[in-house]
């Protein structure tokens, strides 16, 4: 009986201790949701990690007016704000005004400077607010322009931000573009970001060198020969250089006191002219004009649309940028496809021609893309900005190549022409000299030359006066 007792208190011990074990992983799991949930709009920074994700802490609210505050918006309800699906998710393009709200906090124990970047090329403006401890919301200068405008080129926009420790912070991004809305938010320590600027502009320095360098050997190149294609090699190198410069943020480093906005202008006008020497090219260089004459006068046509588009930037439709991406893109596909075809009809160096718009079209493509699908926003930008050392250094060897080749048949055509001259005076010689009457005629009997001792058969002084005074062969018998 004693037996059973003991043994049914350790069965209810047991079955106690297991409860209060269930009851205590419930509690803490509920803690730890708890907790998550507390810290779901928070960024916890620590300057060891180097560089810190935003998405998916923050959330977004749509600006239809393009006319609120940061105060305005920061006192909007919460069903007001969306999260993003995605890191690079976009909106699509559209006139108003996007928001982002998020918190950082920095988990170091000292103060620490940190660096707030839009990893977009293609932004018009960007306003990043802080707001103090008075709870006013502060908006923060860019590094590059205080205006906050950035169109295009300027590198990534970025902002300097100082934290103090373990006190979270709070941040509204305000973003309004022609181009894709998006908010690729990226939080930086200072070192990371110095060491990575310092990496892009060397990079930068580099891949613009080689086609600057293929630039000036090809104007040496016409400057000794002066054949005007080579001119169109060079600016058709130049004016993709000039917009890789203004994508890799150079165009600001050199002119800083120049807008942001204007710069943009440039680096656009400089890539519609790529493209524009692009059609003079295939026509001159792929031989368009001789072998397929209504494909050339469609490539004379399209740049003029080109230079139109410009004017809806101007105007600032949003759809000036997809216009020049698609008829780039398309522009670039009848390139690619008419060297391709070229090359399969033997032309020299077309095969060459082929990979070099090949390449130019793949980065291009990646744009397009971007346009429809959430892909990392600096991608082709990268690419295009890549690609242009690679596609410089194509179109010179083939270039060089056609010219060479050119040069080659014109020599062996010449000493063709030489050797036939020298076989005709040698004919013409023994023809003059010939101790028999020898004459040419037409096959209805018309004489066309007649050599010296003909002449003096028929009583004539000179081969001359016979041809002028006997017109018929059967007059000389």
């Amino acid at each position: 009986m004693l037996l059973a007792i003991t043994l049914e208190t350790s069965a209810l011990q047991r079955e106690r201790s297991w409860c209060a074990g269930l009851v205590i992983l419930l509690t803490g799991l509920l803690c730890g949701f708890g907790a998550a949930q507390a810290d779901q709009g928070v960024v916890a920074l620590s300057p060891d990690a180097g560089s810190f994700r935003v998405w998916p802490h923050l959330e977004v609210y749509e600006d239809v007016g393009a006319s609120m505050g940061p105060e305005q918006v920061a006192a909007q309800p919460h069903a007001a704000w969306q999260t993003l699906p995605g890191p690079h998710h976009h909106f699509g393009t559209r006139a108003s005004a996007l928001w982002a709200r998020f918190t950082l906090l920095n988990r170091d124990i000292d103060r620490q400077r940190w660096f707030v970047v839009q990893e977009q090329t293609f932004v018009d403006e960007v306003h990043l607010y802080q707001q103090d401890a008075q709870g006013i919301w502060r908006r923060l200068p860019g590094l590059r322009d205080n205006s906050g405008g950035w169109f295009g080129g300027a590198r990534n926009p970025a902002f300097e931000v100082s934290l103090a420790a373990g006190e979270p912070a709070r941040f509204l991004a305000r973003t309004r573009t022609l181009s894709l809305q998006r908010f690729p938010l990226e939080v930086y320590s200072a070192s990371h970001y110095q060491r990575s600027e310092r990496m892009s502009y060397m990079l930068s320095g580099f891949v613009l060198a080689i086609p600057l360098a293929v630039a000036i050997f090809m104007l040496l190149l016409w400057r000794a020969q002066r054949q005007r294609s080579l001119l169109i090699v060079t600016g058709l190198i130049l004016t993709e250089m000039v917009g890789a410069a203004w994508v890799g943020g150079v165009l600001y480093s050199i002119a800083p006191w120049i807008a942001p906005k204007i710069l943009g202008y440039v680096g656009l006008t400089a890539w519609i002219l790529t493209i524009c020497l692009g059609y003079l090219h295939a026509r001159i260089f792929l031989n368009l004009d001789q072998d397929a004459p209504r494909l050339a006068r469609l490539f004379r046509v399209v740049p003029w649309f080109l230079g139109l588009f410009i004017l809806f930037e101007l105007v600032g439709s949003g759809q000036g940028r997809n216009l020049v991406i698609y008829t780039a893109f398309a522009s670039l596909l009848m390139f690619f496809g008419t060297a391709v075809w070229q090359a399969r009809r033997g032309l020299p160096y077309a095969w060459v021609y082929a990979m070099a718009w090949g390449t130019y079209l793949a980065s291009v493509s990646l744009i397009v893309i971007n346009l429809q699908a959430s892909i990392p926003p600096n991608t082709s930008n990268i690419m295009l900005f890549a690609q242009g050392s690679i596609v410089s250094l194509l179109f010179a060897i083939a270039a060089v190549g056609q010219i060479r080749e050119n040069d080659r048949r014109t020599r062996a055509a010449l000493d063709r022409s030489r050797a036939r001259n020298e076989v005709l005076q040698e004919f013409q010689l023994l023809f003059d000299n010939a101790a028999v009457g020898l004459y040419r005629a037409t096959s209805g009997g018309q004489i066309l030359r007649a050599n010296q001792a003909l002449a003096q058969m028929q009583g004539y002084a000179s081969s001359e006066e016979l041809v002028a005074h006997m017109h018929k062969t059967n007059s000389l018998w």
